[in-house]
């Protein structure tokens, strides 16, 4: 048997979560195929090579190790968080639905882009209009970006100092994704040569979106 692979077992995850998001199987059969595979990613320690690609080079990560979300709670359905950090095990736990999840919603941003609710506030238009952009990148590179989002949550990257102490900043989710991206699209380069913008035609400029110094 061919030793498992990210790529294999991600499209296997692919099949499984639409099984699951598209109810085209019984439930509790998709979420025990969904643990099953998670499992056995974990046990080809996939989720240690993921780390040491996208972990290893950032400060108090060395002992951060990333692992497939395995649901033993009832009731039997996945939450829809793409990645959670368990600070007990110091692990980031990658959930393929919430992966996938995320990427639907991406694909809704550009409908919600329309509504006056988001176009009132620059902050939800800036970050749906970011998730539009980030809707053309596939499920695999999303998994690479959301994990590096992690890392930017755990270090609140984007926190401020301010008179009354260290606060979150307005429209976190932008700027985490924002951080996220820029340092996939470093990795990309100098491990692969690959443009990220370019490879996917994003078009997405940072200085077209700031406010404030």
């Amino acid at each position: 048997m061919a030793p498992r692979t990210l790529s294999s077992t991600w499209k296997q995850y692919e099949k499984h979560v639409e099984n699951y998001l598209k109810e085209k199987k019984p439930l509790e059969t998709v979420v025990e195929s969904l643990n099953s595979l998670a499992k056995k990613a974990n046990s080809a320690k996939i989720g240690n090579a993921i780390a040491k690609l996208f972990l290893s080079g950032y400060d108090n990560f060395s002992e951060v190790d990333v692992a497939f979300y395995i649901h033993d709670d009832e009731p039997d359905f996945y939450p829809i968080f793409p990645t959670e950090y368990d600070e007990e095990t110091k692990t980031i736990l990658l959930n393929p639905v919430g992966i996938f999840q995320f990427l639907e919603d991406c694909d809704a941003a550009a409908q919600l882009l329309q509504t006056p609710q988001v176009r009132r506030s620059f902050l939800r238009y800036r970050y749906f209009a970011f998730l539009t952009e980030l809707k053309k990148l596939p499920s695999k590179v999303m998994m690479f970006l959301l994990v590096l989002q992690q890392v930017a949550l755990i270090d609140k990257i984007a926190d401020v100092e301010t008179k009354h102490g260290i606060e979150e900043a307005d429209g976190e989710d932008y700027l985490s994704l924002l951080w996220a991206f820029k340092e996939l699209e470093v990795f990309l380069l100098g491990s692969s040569g690959v443009e990220l913008r370019s490879e996917y035609k994003i078009s997405w400029y940072e200085s077209d979106w700031s406010i404030g110094v």
